[in-house]
């Protein structure tokens, strides 16, 4: 158990570092079953020069009072299981995951049975290139049973950044967002433009405070997910007591909504329609509240 007096300030004041040479790599990193309080960083696996760390576990430990960042680590290979993470300002994720570039590709990737909370503004888990590195290159990614309380956005993917990033299987289930920021997405998820992906989408779920909050935001690429994806059971639950009312869908615009997929049926509500007539294609530059749904996984239609 460490513990600071004074709560940590600078990015040297960190709980438990790896810091590689730029030379060797390293490998057989493992931190179980501690505790770490007020510090800047609770765990920083960080690499120089391209030099790989590998095979780290990042077990059942408990991080309080976190200024920047409870777990930070470009990590080739391993996995974050089983920790607590409380953060104390808005711009603190609990965990990032990336890797860092030059180093080739890395192993399978488990971010699993984590609970965060915190009044982070940004997503309490960032996995991906988007948040760091210079590269993501994982077979197989993990990310499962994770809980967050409080804040904004949950988990945000990103392996959109290099040409080359690739996840190409991805088991995303049973991860829940509770008491979340109105208008927050519980997932976000970012595919690259050039390599494809597999994923296994199952039993999420997001409950917001008040209003609605979107279960899933493709931001782009949605075509790359290839065939044997799985997707279902996922649901967005807002704590809405309205007798008699129908829970409200998020409001987006029509640019937002995704341009390419093979989803028939999806449903949305856009805030800017310029066509209200039923069945015809939704067009934005307009001020109308209009509900719309997909009809053949390309174009959307006033209706639903």
């Amino acid at each position: 158990t460490a513990r600071r007096t004074v709560a940590g300030s600078t990015s040297n004041h960190v709980g438990f570092r790896v810091l590689t040479d730029g030379v060797n790599a390293a490998s057989d990193v493992t931190l179980v079953n501690s505790t770490f309080d007020a510090f800047y960083e609770g765990v920083g696996i960080d690499n120089v020069a391209n030099a790989a760390v590998s095979d780290v576990r990042i077990i059942g430990n408990r991080f309080t009072n976190i200024v920047a960042y409870g777990v930070l680590a470009l990590l080739h290979s391993g996995e974050i299981t089983g920790n607590t993470i409380t953060t104390t300002t808005a711009g603190s994720p609990a965990i990032v995951a990336s890797m860092v570039g030059g180093a080739g590709a890395g192993g399978n990737v488990k971010i699993s049975n984590n609970t965060t909370s915190g009044p982070t503004a940004i997503a309490h888990i960032q996995i991906g290139t988007g948040y760091g590195g210079g590269a993501t290159q994982w077979p197989n990614l993990t990310v499962s049973d994770n809980v967050g309380s409080g804040g904004g956005d949950f988990i945000d993917m990103n392996w959109s950044v290099n040409a080359t990033d690739y996840i190409k299987i991805l088991e995303f289930s049973r991860n829940k967002h509770i008491n979340a920021a109105i208008g927050s997405n519980a997932f976000n998820l970012t595919l690259n433009a050039t390599t494809t992906s597999v994923l296994h989408v199952h039993e999420n779920s997001a409950i917001a405070t008040n209003g609605t909050q979107n279960a899933f935001q493709y931001v782009s690429n949605y075509a790359n997910i290839v065939v044997g994806s799985t997707m279902d059971g996922n649901t967005v639950s807002p704590i809405y007591n309205r007798p008699c009312l129908m829970r409200p869908m998020g409001v987006c615009t029509v640019a937002t909504l995704p341009s390419s997929g093979t989803i028939v049926g999806e449903r949305a509500f856009v805030s800017d329609s310029s066509v209200t007539t039923f069945n015809s294609a939704v067009a934005g530059g307009g001020a109308n509240y209009v509900p719309v749904f997909r009809d053949n996984g390309a174009t959307w239609r006033v209706g639903g």
